[in-house]
């Protein structure tokens, strides 16, 4: 029986275009992007900011030191951020339907920038300042715990943190290294597919009215 749901947010509650960030930054630092930070010897730059290596401040600065021409920081955090675009209300009331019958959990790749973003855009369209504790039991962002999926130790500290029995949770994540890790811990696992709507796939899967 399943008694906790640890969901992933992008690409699962929050849609993602990643290759618009991709695009984005290129536009900025050229088709030769993978090439420059190679050189500086910045080829874990973003990894390293996901697992809370750097303050922004810092991830910015090594940016900008890539390239001769000024770039502003105002111009790198827009292109950084152009792969989010949002949630919908829907999810978010499924999110709060799940959470009177299970405990649920966040549990994300992700860094200070992008997670500014998703909150000022929440506040913005459905005035929610408050995410975390109103639509989960705890939050588990990699820049704050200092792991990152699908680094077997994220989902250790997970299940002894919040006190769970994996073989009681349920784990959805559209990428599939990080299903097949959490699913080396005995949790039960869905994969995402993009395209898929979540409220569709947790109701089927729980038999409650979500979507």
């Amino acid at each position: 029986m399943v008694k906790n749901i640890v969901f992933d947010l992008g690409n699962v509650i929050i849609d993602l275009d990643l290759d618009k960030t991709e695009q984005e930054l290129k536009k900025i630092f050229g088709q030769n992007l993978g090439e420059k930070l190679e050189n500086a010897g910045l080829e874990h730059l973003f990894t390293d900011y996901e697992k809370g290596l750097m303050r922004e401040d810092e991830f910015l600065d090594q940016l900008q030191s890539i390239d001769a021409n000024a770039i502003s920081r105002r111009r790198i955090i827009d292109a950084w951020n152009a792969m989010l675009l949002g949630t919908t209300y829907h999810r978010l009331s499924m999110l709060k339907e799940l959470k009177k019958t299970h405990s649920v959990f966040l549990l994300s790749n992700t860094n200070a920038t992008h997670l500014d973003w998703v909150y000022d855009d929440l506040k913005k369209t459905y005035s929610i300042s408050d995410f975390e504790r109103q639509f989960f039991h705890k939050a588990y962002f990699s820049h704050l715990v200092n792991k990152r999926k699908p680094e077997p130790d994220i989902f250790e500290f997970v299940l002894k943190d919040a006190g769970i029995d994996p073989t009681e949770t349920l784990f959805i994540d559209d990428n599939a290294d990080n299903v097949a890790a959490a699913s080396q811990w005995g949790i039960k696992c869905i994969h995402h597919r993009i395209g898929d709507e979540v409220c569709d796939v947790m109701s089927n899967f729980t038999g409650l009215s979500l979507s």
